[in-house]
């Protein structure tokens, strides 16, 4: 009798232990999605162990295997393990980062019919009688009812001669996959006077099958019925006839296979192959630090890098630390690499992750992109990861699991035996101790062709002179000139204030008091669109109250500036300027960072504010004024 450890995307810290039967014996292995009962449910889990000691009480059976192939490979097991370990997190919600949302927890089972062997009897063969009459697919509750039986161990041996498909779907059915039913012809292709005998008096049959040939390959059955006007009874009749066949086809869903690609650079510099070069003479497993200037051409490495993985055959991880970052990059990956690319991250649908993510888990896709969670990419045979502006704070995860996915990233090329290639202008001080032990260091100390640094001009405010009339903004005159003279010559000004809202706090001017949120014990930011006031760690808003709490004092000061602020303020100032603000206020719906700086390179923008996101080694050609307001504000904080 044999047992097995199955994982949970929950907060316990041991598995849960569950009897492997005879039949499954082969398939229950480390890293597989297994099936299994959980008091009235069936609830899909992550096997992370076998061949362990059997529990005091009577354990249940694990009732399916339903994946060919194991979702989580051994590397990637053994990094969650890591995880577990060094962040002090639960196995399960390690795994759980590690999968699309839907691909564990509660679900239902669906069972889908094949090409059944005619030669099936028994219980088996009365169950796929029965999925045939139901067209072809059923929840395994609803044939277990029917057939007044359980069928888990039937179900498993018919999967293994692929008599049918189970899937486990989860209750938004989001991660499914997105299927297309596709028609073709079949057979030997009718003469002339087998058309008129076969279809005399019916000329819709004998149009749809003309289509059929003159489209010369399988057409869409929504195109046949919706842009050809073919009913189904006429679609069902030439299939029932064997004259078409009908076939159902996985269409991945890719939100930016229809976005333009970026083309490469025509050469590369001596110090890129420099670099480039002592990249390649690293062992498997080693890392490498790029330290190169901004503007060094560090991307044009990374890509030669990557190219040097795939021609071996192997794949690569591209890892950038933010969203917005995220188009930019894939255009570039796309204009090397082509349909090889497959994007994750947070920001797109649990259908588009899950589609991703299985072309990457069966090799159709080598290359992932993404934010900090494409660190777990199920890429095969893992040559290469690179993270890039590997200083940023951004690969922290402040959710659990917490990690640092710069950290995570070098425990797998580790573990996978691929180079890691950490790259930065200014690199982080772990990053830094760890050159000349077991990180070598690969410099890029100069711009592509030898373009100059941008000059810096620091202005202190104690002493430099203010616009008058802007009130808490600390706007000075230096600052207003540079932006006027960069809008009159027709050019892009980008201006940084790390602080969202319109105001830090508000206060009492009789008794100081400082509304505060009830959860978190901070104060709350002032919005005016909307006009509220909000914690910035666990969302919680209120109205904008018109008195102080504490004394009823019904005058109250705003305090501090932030970007609604300074929008305003901008808009006063250039009445003439179009301005486009980013912050998480104005990122929150899907692809606003793609629009908001598609609309600043297609230059319909002139002044571009926000908070740090706009700072992230965004391309912008046409930027040549970069302002940062209150400098103050980002050098004063813990770090």
């Amino acid at each position: 009798m044999s047992f097995a450890h199955v994982a949970f995307p929950l907060p316990v810290f041991h598995p849960y232990t569950y009897r492997v039967p005879e039949s499954l014996a082969d398939q229950v292995i480390p890293g597989a999605r297994v099936v299994v009962p959980v008091r009235r449910q069936e609830v899909v889990g992550v096997v992370t162990a076998t061949g362990v000691p059997g529990p005091a009480a009577e354990a249940r059976d694990i009732l399916v295997a339903p994946d060919p192939i194991p979702a989580v490979t051994a590397p990637l097991l053994e990094t969650a393990r890591w995880m577990a370990g060094y962040y002090g997190a639960p196995l399960g919600l390690c795994l759980r980062a590690m999968l699309p949302p839907g691909f564990w927890g509660r679900s239902t089972v669906t069972l889908r019919l094949t090409e059944a062997p005619a030669t099936i009897g028994g219980v088996a063969g009365e169950l796929l009688h029965w999925l045939n009459q139901h067209d072809g697919k059923a929840t395994m509750k609803a044939a277990a009812r029917a057939l007044r039986r359980p069928l888990w161990d039937v179900v498993s041996r018919l999967a293994r001669v692929q008599a049918l498909e189970v899937d486990v779907v989860p209750p938004s059915e989001g991660p499914a996959p997105s299927v297309e039913r596709l028609v073709t012809l079949a057979g030997e292709r009718l003469t002339l006077l087998e058309r008129d005998t076969r279809f005399a008096r019916k000329p819709r049959q004998r149009a749809l099958y003309e289509a059929l040939e003159a489209a010369g390959g399988p057409l869409a059955l929504r195109h046949l019925v919706d842009r050809l006007g073919f009913s189904d009874g006429v679609i069902r009749s030439l299939s029932n006839a064997g004259l078409l066949r009908i076939e159902s086809v996985e269409v991945p869903r890719d939100p930016f296979s229809a976005h333009p690609v970026s083309p490469l650079p025509d050469s590369i510099s001596p110090a890129q192959a420099e670099a480039i070069e002592a990249i390649a003479r690293l062992e498997p497993g080693q890392g490498a630090l790029l330290f190169g200037v901004t503007g060094s051409g560090k991307t044009l490495v990374y890509l030669e890098n990557i190219r040097s993985a795939l021609e071996t055959g192997q794949g690569a991880i591209l890892l950038v630390p933010e969203i917005g970052l995220t188009p930019q990059t894939v255009s570039r990956v796309r204009g090397a690499f082509g349909d090889a690319v497959a994007v994750l991250h947070s920001g797109l649908s649990a259908g588009e992750r899950a589609d991703a993510w299985r072309l990457l888990r069966r090799g159709d896709r080598r290359v992932a992109v993404g934010a900090r969670s494409a660190v777990f990419a199920p890429v095969q045979d893992l040559g290469v990861i690179v993270v890039d502006e590997e200083h940023d704070t951004g690969y922290k995860n402040g959710e659990a699991p917490r990690y640092h996915a710069r950290e995570v990233a070098a425990v797998r090329a580790r573990l996978e035996g691929a180079r890691l290639l950490l790259g930065s202008a200014t690199p982080s001080l772990d990053t830094m101790a760890r050159v000349g032990r077991g990180l070598v260091r690969v410099n890029l100390p100069e711009r592509v062709l030898a373009r100059p640094l941008p000059p810096v001009t620091l202005v202190d405010l104690r002493h430099m002179p203010l616009v008058k009339g802007t009130g808490a903004v600390a706007w000075s005159e230096a600052l207003d000139q540079a932006v006027a003279a960069t809008l009159a010559q027709g050019e892009q000004v980008l201006l940084l204030l790390n602080r969202r809202g319109y105001s830090s706090f508000l206060q009492c001017r009789s008794c100081g008091e400082v509304p505060e949120c009830p959860r978190c014990s901070i104060s709350l930011t002032v919005h005016r669109s909307p006009a509220v006031v909000r914690c910035h760690y666990c969302d919680y808003q209120a109205p904008v109250p018109s008195a102080c709490a504490a004394c009823g004092q019904v005058v109250q000061v705003e305090r501090g500036v932030g970007t609604q602020q300074l929008e305003q303020l901008v808009a006063e100032r250039f009445p003439g300027a179009r301005l486009a603000r980013m912050d998480l206020d104005t990122t929150g719906a899907r692809w606003a960072h793609q629009r908001i700086l598609g609309a600043v390179e297609r230059r319909e923008v002139d002044v571009l504010l926000g908070t740090q996101m706009i700072a992230k080694g965004i391309d912008l050609p046409e930027v040549t004024l970069v302002g940062v307001v209150d400098a103050d504000l980002a050098l004063h904080l813990p770090d």
